[in-house]
């Protein structure tokens, strides 16, 4: 039985080979369902399940651009739409930079980066690296949030009660996502099919990409985010550099060990500072509780902070580069 279709289709089709079937309404998490009764075997099966939307599923389309899962939005509701509209690498950069502009920035270091129980002891470095953006610094701007990355990461691990891991990331944060389902594991353990069962769900949970997956994804809004980010984490950021991956690339092995010649691209480092505000939202589950995820609105401080901003583009950005310029540097644009 497929997982692309309505409940009435399936309780026809059911019907036509076994008229002794029995059918009940119900729910699981927020989607109407049914149990299907057949002899001593439950069903569970809900609506159209192959095509509701996850952020697992947009992160895979978001991942060709580097992009990480766009959490908080910086006071937009609608960036699938805009991702969408924007035809060329250009006009992706365009809709990130008009999303991380002075006044957002400031807001993202005063009232999320300083309050982060998990980011507040790095924000010495992540000021100087602001800094270093607003002068137009496209080498070097990017670097140090690797290491607030890691570290961060490391700490955040921590936090929730793993062991404070030295590689292998990507094995301790799928492990606090799928803490968060034991409790719908043992509703589904009830049935004898449910979509995307696996036969060895034991062995599928240890993987990420498992066909389960895709039903975790859709009952658990914290699965998605952080499976959202994995797939960012280990398709992006952690990629393994092949030998014949040319392009400079917002990778780390690439970053740190200059696998390929490095070039100027200024969206790599607000693509970095969306995967910080990652770490913050996941901390928001397993460290520093927390239920309100909107953008937090400007105040005096993140005001003041701006025009600080400002002033270093408008004033020492533009003759800086110049100079450097002059003197063989490459940027873009």
């Amino acid at each position: 039985m497929k997982a692309n279709q309505s409940i009435e289709s399936v309780t026809k089709k059911i019907s036509k080979v076994e008229v002794s079937a029995t059918y009940e309404k119900s729910f699981l998490k927020s989607y109407l369902s049914i149990t299907i009764h057949i002899y001593d075997y439950r069903l569970f099966y809900f609506e159209n399940a192959i095509r509701s939307s996850s952020l697992t599923r947009f992160q895979s389309i978001l991942n060709k651009k580097s992009c990480p899962p766009p959490f908080y939005l910086i006071g937009f509701g609608d960036f699938e739409r805009l991702f969408h509209e924007a035809k060329t690498q250009d006009e992706f950069e365009g809709l990130v930079f008009s999303l991380f502009t002075p006044i957002n920035m400031a807001v993202i270091y005063n009232q999320m980066f300083s309050e982060s129980p998990i980011l507040s002891k790095h924000c010495s470095t992540i000021f100087e690296s602001m800094e270093t953006y607003w002068l137009g610094m496209d080498f070097v701007s990017t670097d140090s949030l690797i290491t607030v990355f890691e570290s961060s990461l490391r700490d955040l691990i921590e936090r929730s009660g793993r062991e404070r891991p030295g590689t292998k990331f990507k094995t301790f944060i799928y492990s606090l996502a799928l803490e968060r389902l034991s409790h719908t594991f043992e509703i589904l353990a009830g049935f004898y099919w449910y979509p995307f069962k696996s036969d060895n769900v034991d062995v599928e949970s240890t993987n990420q990409g498992s066909s389960e997956e895709q039903l975790w994804v859709l009952l658990d809004h914290t699965m998605d985010s952080i499976n959202a980010f994995l797939i960012w984490f280990s398709g992006v950021l952690y990629k393994e550099h092949g030998k014949h991956d040319k392009g400079f690339s917002l990778n780390r092995h690439n970053i740190v060990h200059g696998f390929t010649e490095r070039k100027a691209s200024p969206v790599h480092y607000p693509l970095m500072l969306w995967a910080l505000l990652s770490l913050i939202y996941i901390e928001s589950f397993f460290v520093s509780l927390r239920s309100d995820f909107s953008f937090p609105k400007a105040n005096e401080q993140d005001i003041h902070l701006s025009h600080y901003f400002e002033s270093l583009c408008a004033r020492m950005a533009e003759p800086r580069r110049k100079v450097a310029k002059s003197h063989g540097v490459n940027y873009k644009g």
